[in-house]
């Protein structure tokens, strides 16, 4: 007999649940694109740091191949005094490398820095060595690694002028 009217529609629960999934799926569909987008920048980055990387090592190689050249050339026409002797006259003047002979082992070493980026250079150090016959190697290589040319304050100091603190 008396049926009770409510007068209105009862949807607020699953109004609000549906509201509330939806703001949920767009949160985490916002997390992730600027997840997706920071691992995107920091792949390129790596991507690019190693192309660099390996260009200066081809550089470094093919100066490697041209000193081989110049030393087997020293090597066949002179004695070891004046193997070494002329090596180092070829070398004490020059501005790409640097020539270094240690009296106390008798040791001559022969560098030189490949560009790397602005901030980084490839250092490669040479122990020159007098081949006895034309098949033996003119040097061995003692260091092949990469320097820093700038310290990190220098790069924090650019960071913060071009794009000025974090925590303003």
């Amino acid at each position: 007999m008396g049926k009770k009217n409510t007068g209105g529609m009862n949807i607020g629960t699953s109004s609000v649940l549906v509201a509330f999934v939806l703001l949920c799926l767009v949160t985490f569909a916002g997390l992730s694109f600027l997840s997706a987008n920071s691992d995107y920048r920091l792949s390129r980055q790596t991507a690019d740091k190693t192309t660099e990387y390996y260009k200066a090592g081809l550089e470094a190689d093919r100066r490697l191949a041209e000193l081989d050249g110049i030393f087997s050339s020293y090597a066949a026409a002179a004695s070891e005094s004046s193997y070494y002797r002329e090596l180092e006259d070829r070398f004490a003047d020059s501005l790409d490398y640097t020539w270094k002979n240690d009296e106390t082992n008798g040791v001559r070493t022969l560098s030189f820095l490949v560009n790397i980026n602005e901030r980084q250079d490839l250092n490669v150090v040479l122990s020159i060595l007098y081949p006895s016959s034309a098949d033996e190697r003119c040097f061995d290589i003692q260091s092949y690694s990469v320097v820093v040319n700038s310290s990190w304050q220098d790069e924090l100091r650019d960071e913060i002028e071009e794009n000025g603190l974090m925590f303003d």
